[in-house]
């Protein structure tokens, strides 16, 4: 399963558990900021809540 396939499943069980709105799960890369992020994954205007995780942290 592909990273944005796990991601995707993370964001799922999350809105199930809590009966919401899903959260979005973005990869930061080490050289960009938040805002950028979020440009780049099409989530700039995202009312919803946004989970940031650095590409060094994650162990999917």
């Amino acid at each position: 399963m592909n990273l944005t396939k796990r991601l995707e499943a993370v964001e799922l069980a999350i809105a199930k558990r809590h009966g919401g709105d899903l959260p979005k799960l973005v990869l930061r890369n080490d050289d960009e900021t938040d805002d950028e992020a979020l440009a780049r994954e099409g989530l700039a205007d995202w009312p919803g809540v946004v989970v940031f995780l650095s590409n060094a942290d994650i162990d999917l």
